[in-house]
């Protein structure tokens, strides 16, 4: 869901996933071990971490994750006709979902704590193309 308002200017399919990458995208969540999610992406412009209400807004249109930079890169990469294999790690629950306040050090940690697993699964979703 673009609440940037960027995508009606875009070249018509720059913002979409092939199957190809979603499928190849499952296939090395399940070679690596590592879990992934699906579900509705919820680009905004940021640089700044959603209200509540926004939150709440955005869960009520359909949204699941909420980022400002996977819709940019896709949209990058499919403009130049590359291949895409989305994934998107989530770093931080949203205000007003967990009750502990909202940090920067929070988004560090997370991050710290899954780079391991994510590398495993860059790697292997590099194999898998490769194949």
């Amino acid at each position: 869901i673009d609440m940037t308002g960027q995508t009606a200017v875009l070249k018509k399919g720059t913002a979409s996933v092939s199957e190809e990458g979603r499928r190849m995208a499952r296939r090395a969540s399940e070679v690596s071990g590592v879990g992934l999610g699906e579900g509705v992406y919820v680009w905004t412009t940021g640089p700044s971490y959603e209200t509540p209400a926004e939150i709440r807004f955005f869960h009520s249109i359909g949204g699941d994750l909420v980022g400002m930079s996977t819709m940019p890169e896709i949209m990058w990469a499919r403009e130049r006709g590359m291949r895409v294999y989305p994934f998107s790690c989530a770093t931080n629950w949203a205000s007003g979902i967990s009750l502990q306040p909202l940090t920067h050090e929070e988004v560090n940690e997370t991050a710290q704590k899954v780079k391991h697993d994510l590398t495993h699964y860059i790697l292997t979703l590099c194999q898998l193309i490769g194949d």
